[in-house]
């Protein structure tokens, strides 16, 4: 009977020491996509903040072109 109950004890042992590891795994798993997710978005984001400077940088440089032709423009109807 002590047998018995030893190897149900055991048994019950085993089991949980599995949900545990299988578990961590899980949460191991978890905890990597979460990782790569957020550096997927945070990648995304640089590219974004990138991409809006890029536009920023020429459109100011688009204004000043403008502004430069204008001015050339009012210099040259000045002298006629």
């Amino acid at each position: 009977m002590k047998k018995l109950a030893d190897d149900a004890k055991s048994l019950e042992q085993r089991d949980a020491d599995e949900r545990r590891r299988m578990m961590e795994e899980t949460r191991q798993r978890e905890s990597k996509a979460f990782e790569q997710i957020t550096s997927h978005r945070k990648s995304t984001l640089y590219f974004m903040q990138d991409l809006i400077r890029k536009q920023n940088d020429l459109a100011i440089q688009r204004e000043s072109e403008i502004q430069g032709l204008v001015l050339q423009r009012e210099n040259k109807s000045e002298k006629t």
